[in-house]
């Protein structure tokens, strides 16, 4: 039986190699560190992880994730360009056995080429990557606010250079027609009832010359309601003379009536004559008969509606 090459092995485990190589696993670091001495290799690695670790800057708070995280990846990146290296540079050197004339035996080559398959495992102490996490000593960006120094607008006003126009008054060259004042007609008045008459008059004289030689009558009469006459008796001493003058006034206010009138008529023994005096014309002279008793009745010569005259009567005997 043909022994074995003796650069068989190392050919195989390189090729193993570069094929875990190219599948990316962390394996090959572990076959190579079985196959070519993994204490000098893990040592490496761990001297590269404390150098990162010594390079990575103090002045960060030790709460932050990705300076830990850095450093842990820059430690794996050195222990596995160390492995890599070393597995390259360095073929594994096998010791022959001394040539005897015993064949070898395929069990020993079967177990060795059993025990370069194995798949590596995985270290397991290296720490777990923590989330990055932003860094938060930045300011707040607070929102921009547009600029203030522009003048607010105000609406512009409407022009007031034209006049208000005011309200044409009507054209004052004609006159203002007032009401003609017509005849003043207040409340009509009511003379009071006095209960005089021919029979029972208001006053009763004697004229004498070394007596009463006259008398005055106020009083008032009223139509078409109230009292509307009034009576006065007057009378002479007889003589031989039968004829006797006498003078007689009457003044008068009426209200109510432009054409209302009023007069004084005499009364001879209970007996009218023609004997009248009208209000307002003065003293009148007339002539009795001084052998009867004369009375003068005050009353209304024209009538009209609601009509009232105060009055005054005067008889002069002798003068």
């Amino acid at each position: 039986m043909n022994k074995p090459h003796p650069f068989l092995f190392p050919v195989l485990i390189l090729i193993f190699v570069l094929i875990l190589s190219a599948c990316g696993g962390r394996e090959v670091e572990t076959a190579v560190s079985d196959a070519t001495g993994a204490p000098i290799v893990q040592a490496e690695a761990a001297e590269a992880a404390e150098t990162a670790e010594a390079a990575a800057p103090t002045d960060m708070p030790p709460t932050e994730p990705a300076a830990s995280s850095a450093a842990s990846s820059a430690a794996s990146s050195a222990a596995s360009s160390a492995a890599t290296t070393t597995a390259t540079a360095t073929p594994v050197q096998k010791t022959e056995p001394p040539a005897t004339d015993e064949p070898t035996s395929s069990t020993d080559s079967n177990a060795a080429t059993t025990s370069t398959q194995e798949p590596a495992q995985e270290p397991t102490n290296q720490p777990a990557q923590e989330p990055t996490v932003a860094p938060t000593n930045q300011p707040a960006q607070e929102p921009t606010v547009a600029p203030t120094n522009q003048p607010i607008q105000e609406p512009t006003a409407a022009p007031t250079d034209q006049p208000i126009q005011e309200p044409t008054a009507a054209p004052t060259d004609q006159p203002i027609q007032e009401p003609i004042p017509t005849a003043t007609q207040p409340a009509a008045k009511v003379a009071d009832f006095d209960n005089d008459s021919l029979q029972n008059p208001a006053q009763t004289h004697l004229l004498r010359i070394t007596g009463t030689r006259n008398f005055s009558h106020n009083n008032a009469v009223s139509f078409a309601n109230g009292d509307q006459d009034d009576w006065v008796e007057f009378e002479f001493p007889n003589n031989s003379n039968t004829s006797q003058v006498v003078w007689i006034t009457l003044t008068c206010t009426i209200e109510g009536s432009d054409s209302a009138q009023l007069r004084a008529t005499v009364w001879e023994n209970d007996a009218q004559t023609t004997k009248i005096v009208l209000c307002n014309q003065g003293e009148q002279q007339l002539t009795v008969n001084n052998t009867k008793v004369q009375s003068v009745r005050v009353h209304w010569g024209i009538t009209d509606d609601d009509i009232y005259a105060s009055y005054t009567l005067t008889v002069v005997g002798f003068k």
